[in-house]
């Protein structure tokens, strides 16, 4: 169910912000004085949560992510040995012979030819192979949170605290 006005746009741009509150917020037109209080109060909402997971189920059907992808990545950069890169005499294998899992963990090659002497006597004396590894931490660790496969613990007390201040105040435990 779509929402009217500021809180859908709050919806999308929580999402769009990384899960960030105050910055959905300012994005739907709240004032900067006011963005985190509005954020705080419309994050307890049932019908704010209930969009936004709709919202998140949506994108995440239309870019074909799941979860288990993201921890199938996660374990690849952390699982991965290099070590089987190179054979048994210290070369390293061709790019199309190392396994897939592990080419998946490589962002660069760089292959220097080395030569000794000038000119003439210019000799290759080998190459330099340096393998870049990548450091998907960061993006992985967004997706993780846009798939809300980890939860902000700060983030969760916020919000159980906003239920329960909400819950005290309707059954007029709270003034």
């Amino acid at each position: 169910m779509e929402l009217k006005g500021k809180r859908e746009l709050f919806c999308r741009e929580y999402l769009a912000k990384n899960l960030h509150g105050t910055n959905a917020a300012l994005a739907a037109g709240y004032s900067l004085g006011s963005a985190r209080t509005h954020a705080s109060q419309l994050l307890a909402q049932a019908d704010i949560q209930e969009r936004i997971a709709d919202l998140a189920a949506e994108r995440n059907e239309e870019l074909k992510i799941e979860a288990r992808e993201v921890l199938v990545e996660l374990r690849r950069l952390a699982m991965a040995d290099p070590a089987a890169l190179i054979d048994e005499n210290e070369v390293p294998h061709k790019l199309n012979d190392i396994p897939i899992d592990l080419r998946r963990t490589i962002a660069s090659v760089e292959i220097e030819e080395l030569f000794e002497g000038r000119g003439e006597a210019r000799e290759h004396v080998g190459r330099l192979h340096k393998i870049k590894f990548w450091n998907k931490n960061q993006a992985l660790d967004s997706l993780a949170r846009h798939l809300a496969l980890f939860k902000d613990s700060l983030g969760d007390g916020l919000t159980d605290l906003a239920k329960a201040i909400t819950e005290a105040r309707s059954r007029g435990s709270l003034v």
